[in-house]
């Protein structure tokens, strides 16, 4: 394995040991959002340079930042 990968395998793993220490909890957010969850918000303004698709069915998505994926936690916990 090339010891970029272990070590962030690693450094993963002190982050989970911590958090479970703590009793919080791991959470994946999704790269691909549907495109509403970005109009809605004001997080819509990275316009034409952000990556979008659409599905079968027409829906429109779009890749989201990684530094953040708050407008998919928000409706999450708006629920």
């Amino acid at each position: 394995m090339p010891l970029g990968l272990r070590v962030l395998r690693k450094v993963e793993a002190v982050v989970r040991e911590e958090m479970d220490r703590s009793g919080g909890i791991e959470l994946l957010m999704p790269a691909v959002q549907p495109a509403e969850l970005w109009q809605e918000t004001a997080d819509g303004v990275f316009g034409p340079q952000m990556l979008k698709n659409k599905g079968q069915a027409h829906n429109q998505f779009c890749f989201g930042p990684q530094p953040t994926r708050k407008s998919s936690l928000n409706r999450h916990a708006a629920r």
